[in-house]
């Protein structure tokens, strides 16, 4: 299947170019707070995670579980004491209950260098636990609707015991009367030469074999050094996965040991080469029993197996020699060379060298056919007329992403991306879950606004579908510096900032006036509805988890919960 380019198209009608401002109200939004009996479990990084990467994980590392499955306002989070809780509002006393729903049992000792725990609802009877040191724990929930305990099914390691996860996303599957549970874990770890720190994706297939859960496949993405994984989810079907990401990755498939990465079979060349817009790809064919060694400069490559060069001479261009990264997979190996000067097209590897078979990667290729799009067109392409730009009308805020951004579907069958959109131009605001059955919608910055885009696959079409706008929500959250979290409730009826202490920012999209209507000042025109903005001030602590409801905002620290009432 080739790769498809596609361009986010707007609805107009979730579009208001009249939206003047949030309007600043000092009326008290109701406020309950419950201090807890224990505090909530939480992790800080080791002297060995050090990384950005690392930080940014621990940071933003979210506490709270928000009920998605069913359309009630419950939340879940997990004390030191290794027990999982539920929080909700009792409407009739209005007062914050805590149940204990299972305490994980603590039958080995755990590793001192680990994540923080991660719980995701698959689906109204089962519950996927991470315990951050690469062991998850398959729960059965019952109806959580009765508030009944939680029951242990199976306990599934990773084959690793060194990997430390968090879970990402996860899907139940009843496919040919076998129950699958299809699990995302991230996690973070070093480059084979121990420099750099680098971006890991684990897809595991969990399957219910004589009632007990075990684990069936798995499949890997590395992410190159200096790329990100901004939005990573399952498609509702299993066989694809979406991905926002600021550079290139590798998937590997650990049960057949065939990557996407390219092969040298089927010729008689020393090695196989392709490029990017920021790297450099090399695979050569590994004999059996061979010790590598890969060393890079400013222009040079030395590849050697035995202490015998296979590859040695001048780049063609400069490269960064600090980000160079390389790894085995089967009988390949593969080299990732960093080019100093992003964009520059290489004609050549190395200077006077043949050896090597240059293949276009497909990338290179879906860039080509959309530039050439033009000279195919049956009707003449016109140049835009007016002004399109102003240079005084760029912010700081508008040059936040330096990096190459893109939606991607992944295909498991093919493993290939399938279809792409380029959304460099618009920085990525933040992710909310609208639709149970689907993965979450993710908001993009278009101008000052949030466009809400939900990935649909369906009748083998994809598309990124406009369902809502967050008006000036975009520009509103490229000030502010010190946010930690930002949320947005389901119904798109209201979106929040916090930061890492204390303050939380609402901002509600269109509330309907108590005294009926206002007049509009400048146009003379009754309005029924405003927008408005609210300020909550906790108590001095650390916000560890926030969860947007439709008519409530949940909000976790150490040792608190708070539920606002909108």
């Amino acid at each position: 299947m080739t790769l498809e380019l596609m361009e986010l198209t707007p609805n107009r009608q979730f579009i208001d170019p009249q939206f003047s401002s949030y309007k600043l109200s000092l009326d008290p939004i109701p406020t309950l707070e419950k201090k807890l009996d224990i505090a909530v479990r939480r992790i800080v990084p080791d002297s060995s995670q050090y990384s950005f990467l690392h930080a940014k994980l621990f940071a933003l590392h979210n506490h709270l579980v928000g009920e998605t499955i069913n359309s009630t306002e419950f939340i879940y989070f997990v004390d030191e004491s290794w027990c999982i809780r539920k929080a909700f509002v009792d409407d009739s006393s209005q007062l914050i209950q805590v149940l204990e729903m299972i305490k994980i049992p603590q039958t080995y000792e755990r590793a001192p260098v680990c994540y923080n725990d991660s719980l995701k609802l698959v689906n109204d009877n089962l519950a996927l636990f991470s315990d951050g040191v690469g062991r998850m724990y398959v729960l059965e929930t019952g109806n959580r609707l009765l508030h009944y305990p939680w029951k242990q099914l199976s306990v599934v390691e990773l084959t690793d015991a060194n990997v430390n996860v968090v879970i990402q996303d996860a899907r139940f599957l009843n496919a040919t009367d076998v129950e699958e549970i299809h699990c995302l874990l991230y996690s973070v770890e070093q480059t084979p030469n121990k420099q750099k720190y680098v971006n890991v994706l684990y897809w595991i297939k969990i399957a219910k074999q004589d009632s007990i859960w075990k684990k069936a496949e798995m499949k890997k993405f590395i992410s190159t050094v200096n790329a990100s994984f901004d939005y990573v989810y399952l498609e509702p079907s299993c066989e694809a996965l979406y991905i926002i990401s600021s550079g290139s990755f590798t998937f590997i498939d650990q049960n057949d040991e065939s990557t996407n990465t390219i092969s040298c079979a089927g010729t008689h060349k020393t090695y196989c080469w392709s490029q990017t817009h920021d790297d450099i790809n090399i695979t050569i064919k590994v004999p059996h029993s061979h010790t590598i060694q890969v060393n890079t400069q400013l222009k040079r490559v030395n590849i050697m197996f035995n202490e015998q060069s296979v590859l040695n001479g001048e780049l063609s261009h400069e490269i960064d020699e600090t980000l160079t990264n390389w790894y085995v997979q089967g009988n390949l190996l593969e080299v990732q060379l960093y080019k100093k000067q992003e964009g520059l097209f290489w004609t050549d590897l190395i200077l006077g060298d043949d050896s090597g078979d240059y293949i276009v990667h497909p990338t290179f290729a879906a860039d080509a056919h959309r530039k050439l799009a033009h000279l195919c067109s049956e009707h003449e392409v016109l140049a835009p007329s007016g002004v399109t730009f102003n240079s005084q009308q760029i912010e700081e805020c508008d040059f936040e992403r330096d990096k190459y951004l893109t939606f991607e579907r992944f295909s498991k069958s093919t493993k290939a991306a399938t279809h792409r959109v380029n959304i460099n131009t618009h920085a990525m605001v933040l992710i909310v879950q609208r639709h149970a059955s689907l993965p979450p919608a993710v908001a993009l910055r278009h101008d000052v606004d949030a466009y809400i885009w939900q990935p649909i696959f369906e009748d083998g079409n994809f598309i990124l579908r406009h369902e809502g706008t967050l008006h000036a929500f975009g520009y509103v959250q490229a000030s502010k510096q010190e946010r930690k979290f930002s949320i947005c409730a389901p119904n798109l009826s209201y979106c929040a900032i916090l930061d890492t202490t204390r303050r939380i920012l609402v901002y509600r999209q269109q509330k309907t006036i108590d005294n009926g209507e206002l007049r509009n000042r400048a146009t003379g025109k009754m309005v029924k509805h405003i927008a408005q903005q609210h300020v909550i001030t906790l108590p001095y602590e650390e916000i560890v988890g926030s969860y947007a409801a439709d008519s409530r905002l949940f909000i976790l620290t150490v040792d608190h919960i708070y539920v606002s009432i909108l």
